[in-house]
């Protein structure tokens, strides 16, 4: 209703600036306005005999009409389902404490999309199911007043979870958990949400645990691989209903069951090696900065703070005539591969510019990381092979350092 009236307003005000009138015009223009609108309107009342009858035309207008989205559907039929057998002393303060539920479940969410949340719900504890079948599978699963009951409950014993999921900073995890979950948002990885909330609610000992897996399988499957996400998640329903039924107790069966959705080493090396990330997207500069802080914490042992650095490119994104090494195709081809790509400090960066790689040299060698005070003395020129051969070492460590050592034994 909120955004609704903002966007009136902005609306109507940027109607009155168009018509360049006096202020003093604006009471009478918007009254013709409403007028007008208001003779345009139809409305149909229908009487029903009761809320069983008023929940079936609602549904029945809704089929007919423009369609209305799986939660607004799904609370006008759990209400019905609840309605059925109520008696008529509680049936009103029944439906009015349902109501309260549902809008509290609705307002913790807030810019979140319902829909997401309610499937990866019902990926958790039933099925996977796709988005524009999920109103149907739920009504054809929920009958009875126990189970509309039951589903209510579980949407809210799992929200939290799914909360902390989609918004980590503002969560009360323990850091490493919180740390875990920024990179899954950071990745724009979903589609293991089902498998953790049921997790959580499951077997929250191994809540960590199987959370770091993920995040490091994601990073192999979906960040680098680029392999297909719906197979991904069907894995991660199966293994989510599982976990609900209680037959995967710990963190190793579970991860075990991911074994088919993990890349092996010799896929994940190969498609790092030639990993590019057009570094002008600001999620592209933050998973760079992400995956060049590592690698510097593999050389050197130190973790360094990646958002007080910048992205070096060596090969400049607008090279100049210091850079004829690189044939035109091979410039733009090269210029966002990782091997061409270096954690620095900002004045440096600065320094660096466009300028020629022996300029450059001084400038990565004076700094303080590791992994790119290094790059001059192991690259006397720099050139596509360098680019090639540098990330290939980069590919190396990188299969050690996101491995899932579970799913290696």
């Amino acid at each position: 209703m909120r955004r609704a009236t903002e966007w009136f307003l902005r609306q109507t005000g940027s109607y009155l600036e168009s018509l360049s009138r006096p202020e003093d015009d604006h009471g009478a223009i918007l009254a013709g306005l409403i007028d007008r609108m208001s003779r345009g309107l139809f409305f149909t009342k229908i009487v029903v005999d009761d809320d069983l009858n008023a929940y079936k035309v609602f549904e029945t207008l809704n089929a007919r009409g423009v369609k209305l989205s799986a939660p607004d559907l799904l609370k006008n039929y759990l209400f019905s389902v609840i309605s059925r057998d109520a008696t008529a002393e509680a049936h009103d303060e029944e439906l009015d404490r349902v109501e309260v539920r549902w809008s509290d479940i609705l307002e913790r969410l807030q810019s979140e999309n319902v829909t997401s949340f309610l499937r990866a719900y019902w990926g958790a504890t039933h099925s996977f199911v796709r988005e524009s079948d999920l109103f149907k599978v739920i009504k054809r699963s929920i009958t009875t007043r126990a189970e509309a009951y039951a589903l209510l409950s579980g949407l809210e014993d799992s929200l939290e979870t799914f909360l902390a999921l989609t918004d980590p900073e503002t969560s009360s995890w323990p850091a490493d958990d919180r740390e875990n979950a920024r990179l899954l948002k950071m990745f724009s990885v979903r589609q293991p949400f089902a498998l953790l909330m049921a997790l959580k609610r499951q077997v929250p000992s191994a809540f960590s645990q199987v959370l770091d897996a993920i995040v490091r399988l994601s990073f192999r499957y979906n960040v680098i691989s680029n392999l297909q996400p719906a197979e991904q998640e069907r894995v991660y329903s199966r293994v989510a209903i599982e976990i609900s039924q209680g037959r995967l107790p710990s963190a190793a069966s579970i991860i075990s069951e991911l074994r088919s959705i993990y890349p092996n080493d010799d896929l994940f090396r190969a498609n790092f090696a030639s990993k590019s990330f057009d570094t002008s997207g600001s999620r592209n500069k933050q998973v760079v900065r992400y995956i060049l802080s590592k690698l510097e914490q593999h050389q050197s042992g130190l973790a360094p703070d990646s958002a007080e650095l910048t992205i070096e490119h060596i090969l400049p994104e607008r090279p100049g005539a210091g850079w004829r090494q690189f044939s035109e195709t091979e410039a733009k081809s090269d210029v966002y591969r990782l091997g061409n790509l270096a954690l620095i400090e900002p004045s440096r960066n600065q320094a660096a510019g466009n300028h020629d790689y022996e300029v450059k040299k001084g400038l990565l060698s004076s700094s303080g990381l590791a992994s790119t005070s290094s790059i001059p003395s192991e690259y006397s020129d720099w050139t596509p092979d360098s680019v090639a051969r540098r990330q290939g070492i980069q590919a190396r460590h990188a299969t050690g350092i996101w491995r899932v050592s579970q799913l290696h034994e």
